[in-house]
């Protein structure tokens, strides 16, 4: 559904506008990168005046922290589940459930967004803000209740968080993307678990 603005007779809310602006942001920066991309550019896909879409947003880092936070479910989600496997539920939570359109569109604008952070501190400040940060948290937490049940055994919750999650996204953002859909979920689901019996078994045969 298009946000139109108000003299189109569609009368949106702002909380759906916000968030088709989002859906249209992360679609163009996929497509041209987010220093490429204009503000104008943004209003015209979500069907609205720039007026209109700077009364939402104050600027583009804005727009791109709301198409992190809109995307950021497709790439963790939390909380993780407390009652199954742990392997199974670290699995779930870097959604391994996804269909192959999703995983197509959410992992392209991941990488998009990596690479932009390499090269632009405020975009970086942004995804940390509001995708790793909160997705490291939330991790180590919940590595540090498994620990205390003695399921696992982490020294530091906070680096073994940063470990599983550098290994899971590193693994996924890194060379180009299946050119099918099917295939790219395919991967992105072996790769997924792969990172997690990695991160929890090792690699070695004879633990000495």
């Amino acid at each position: 559904m298009a946000a139109e603005d108000k003299g189109s007779g569609l009368m949106a809310t702002d909380e759906i506008r916000h968030m088709y602006v989002a859906a249209q942001a992360a679609r163009l920066f996929t497509e041209k990168g987010y220093a490429q991309t204009k503000v104008v550019e943004i209003a015209a896909a979500a069907h609205m005046s720039g007026e209109t879409l700077y009364r939402l947003f104050p600027g583009k880092l804005a727009v791109l922290a709301a198409a992190i936070e809109t995307c950021r479910d497709g790439w963790f989600r939390a909380p993780i589940a407390e009652d199954i496997p742990v392997a199974a539920a670290l699995e779930a939570a870097f959604r391994v459930d996804l269909d192959p359109l999703t995983v197509h569109h959410r992992m392209a604008f991941l990488r998009c967004v990596i690479s932009e952070s390499l090269r632009n501190p405020e975009v970086e400040a942004v995804f940390r803000g509001y995708c790793t940060d909160g997705i490291r948290t939330a991790l180590a937490a919940w590595l540090r209740r498994r620990d205390r049940e003695g399921r696992i055994a982490v020294g530091n919750a906070e680096a073994a968080a940063q470990l599983l999650m550098s290994m899971v996204f590193g693994a996924l953002t890194l060379g180009p993307a299946a050119a099918e859909p099917s295939h790219e979920a395919a991967e992105r689901v072996a790769s997924i678990r792969g990172c997690v019996a990695v991160f929890l078994h090792g690699v070695a045969r004879d633990p000495g």
